[in-house]
């Protein structure tokens, strides 16, 4: 099986820490005066989480050797030699295309629509994921999608600002209509493995598009709530998500928006943990949102006025949020 060692990617990682730690001081630009940010015209959801969601960042490698990545965020990936196949199982030589997303916080995952909704077991109940963070990695050649080569993983450094969690696992993303159904990652070939030094998680991949480190809540009590939205909203055009205070997890209602009663109603909530809700939704071009905080006890009833605002004021608001 081929695969990019641990030792490999964090041989890379401390070269990278080294070369920046000698870079010469510069004196910094003057901050430029923040120009007022008009009323959203946005053409829809989609629109808005294309626009303020994670972004995707493009690195070109040599399939015909070995190759690191390093994102913005500080995720690295890096690829064994002969990594890519088309998806016809030939093989592949010269440039290869790596797209690369990068997921660390709450804010960034209600921004972009990638909650941590998982299955506990395949085809088991639902509950809500703690991330280590998630990530994304595709690889084109020209215009055609490739896939890992028979047997070949590779493997992802994700850095951590507090102590790794051993109980960390990898869990792999599939996008649905309503958003992200994250499964657990079974094969004996992949894994999760906390690191001191650096601080931060290695992850061995088997499969290409989105990844996690996660792990389940420490055994609570779920319960159903309902979120009573104020107003008229296309129910295609509304999301309402759990945003768990001071735990790296965002729960999404998906698409169970009633448009009749407009209330949203979902039993995968954590009992005794504080929380807020978060409502967002476009109308006529428009951003509206609604945000209140809580702590679910048992079939509560959560009621939100969602008022005009702009995207900069909201993703600040999220900003604020424990």
């Amino acid at each position: 099986m081929k695969t990019f060692s641990k030792t490999l990617l964090l041989t890379s990682i401390v070269a990278a820490m080294a070369f920046t730690g000698c870079k010469k001081d510069e004196t910094p630009e003057p901050t430029p005066t923040p120009t007022p940010i008009p009323a959203a015209s946005l053409a829809s959801l989609n629109a808005f989480f294309t626009s303020n969601g994670a972004q995707t960042q493009t690195f070109t490698i040599n399939n015909n050797s070995l190759q690191t990545i390093t994102g913005s965020r500080g995720t690295m990936v890096g690829f064994a030699a002969n990594s890519f196949v088309t998806l016809a199982g030939a093989p592949v030589t010269g440039n290869v295309t790596i797209e690369l997303r990068e997921i660390y916080d709450k804010k960034n995952m209600l921004l972009s629509n990638i909650t941590t909704n998982a299955e506990q077991f395949p085809s088991g109940p639902q509950a809500p994921l703690i991330s280590g963070g998630e990530f994304y990695v595709h690889a084109t050649q020209g215009n055609a999608t490739l896939k890992l080569a028979p047997g070949v993983t590779y493997s992802v450094f994700l850095p951590s600002a507090a102590t790794p969690s051993p109980a960390m696992s990898l869990f792999d993303g599939t996008i649905t209509p309503s958003g992200i159904q994250w499964g657990p990652n079974l094969d004996s070939n992949t894994a999760i493995s906390p690191s001191s030094a650096p601080l931060g998680y290695f992850a061995y991949c088997d499969s290409l598009d989105w990844g996690n480190a996660d792990q389940f809540f420490n055994n609570p009590t779920y319960t159903s709530i309902h979120v009573n939205v104020s107003g008229t909203f296309d129910p295609a055009q509304i999301k309402a998500y759990v945003w768990y205070d001071n735990v790296n997890g965002v729960w999404s209602f998906g698409n169970a928006f009633n448009s009749t009663t407009n209330i949203y109603s979902d039993n995968h909530t954590g009992t005794g943990v504080p929380l807020h809700i978060v409502v967002i939704s476009v109308q006529n071009g428009l951003l509206y949102t609604g945000i209140v905080s809580g702590t679910a006890t048992g079939n509560d009833v959560f009621n939100v006025t969602l008022t005009q605002t702009t995207e900069a004021a909201f993703t600040a608001t999220l900003s604020t949020l424990p």
